[in-house]
């Protein structure tokens, strides 16, 4: 079990890092008006290997004990699961280049002003609760990191906070990627 957790998590967290930074190019900084083909396997790419990280974290909660990992890895999901609600469904992301176009047209765009002040507080929303679910990930990160004496886990984790911190800038992007590829060599060099 323990080669299986190993090569699951380091495989995992490696895929998790090329799929995120595709998800970034893909929808972040496409245009609004482009095809959705790219955004919508992107999104499935990102959520497919989303769960093979959590099942890799589950694994060595259960392998090391810790129940209390257990429980937290449930409700960051439940957080980042309500993150992705409002930034995707509430349309928080969708419309959010086009707002200095709303602000420039007087708002008469896509519903005016008021578009534009539902897109901010669903982008908010969303940037609370996903900073929330990094600060819990970086917590289960920490706690396997104690358990296993592998600082990769805690710096791996810490750097997930700090860029989901700073996602807004583009910033954000490079230290999530740093903490996911150091979470990657952290399975990877996983011993119980």
């Amino acid at each position: 079990m323990l080669k299986a957790t190993r090569y699951l998590g380091g495989l995992s967290y490696s895929a998790f890092a090329v799929a995120f930074f595709v998800f970034y190019l893909f929808v972040l900084l496409q245009d609004p008006t482009e095809s959705y083909a790219f955004k919508n396997a992107a999104f499935v790419s990102l959520s497919i290997t989303a769960v093979f990280v959590v099942a890799a974290l589950c694994m060595v909660a259960y392998k090391l004990n810790l129940k209390f990992v257990k429980f937290i890895i449930i409700i960051a999901i439940a957080l980042a699961l309500a993150s992705m609600f409002f930034l995707f469904f509430e349309r928080g992301i969708r419309y959010i280049s086009v707002i200095p176009a709303l602000i420039r047209t007087s708002g008469r765009v896509f519903g005016g002003l008021e578009r534009v002040r539902h897109v901010l507080k669903s982008a908010l929303i969303a940037y609370f609760l996903g900073v929330t679910a990094s600060y819990l990930w970086y917590r289960i990160h920490k706690s396997i990191s104690i358990a296993t004496n592998i600082k990769l886990f805690r710096s791996g984790g810490l750097l997930i906070l700090l860029g989901s911190l700073l996602l807004i800038a583009s910033a954000g992007v490079i230290l999530c990627e740093a903490g996911y590829i150091m979470l990657a060599i952290a399975f990877f060099r996983l011993k119980f």
